[in-house]
């Protein structure tokens, strides 16, 4: 019994170390910096919660995220934000990624509008 686990053992390490695992973390603060370029936005958030990623830029793929941090950048609103990177890299990217954003008043969410009709 014990050599056929050190054989699955033995075959499923490799695999596991070629995987390629996103890690993610949140940020809360307000977004301190921001740049457009290339169809790509980043932002920088003065957060508490992870000193070492605090004002460090992050960017965003995707242009209805980007928006609203624009929205909240304008406005000074705090965000939380889902910041993500991945165990090989970041595929490319000099900088750590960002989800998901949130503007929130009174620990409430009030943008992006969920659940609120057009």
């Amino acid at each position: 019994m014990i050599p056929k686990l050190l054989f699955l053992f033995a075959a499923l390490v490799p695999m596991a170390a070629r995987a390629d695992i996103e890690f993610t973390y949140p940020l809360k603060g307000k977004i301190v910096g921001m740049i457009e370029r290339d169809g790509k936005c980043f932002i920088a958030i003065e957060s508490s919660l992870h000193a070492q990623y605090s004002n460090a830029y992050h960017h965003i793929d995707n242009s209805d995220t980007c928006s609203d941090a624009l929205i909240a950048y304008r406005l000074r609103e705090p965000v939380e934000v889902v910041a993500f990177f991945y165990s090989d890299g970041n595929r490319g990217s000099t900088t750590h990624g960002i989800r998901s954003i949130e503007l929130k008043r009174d620990g409430k969410a009030y943008w992006p509008p969920y659940g609120q009709r057009k």
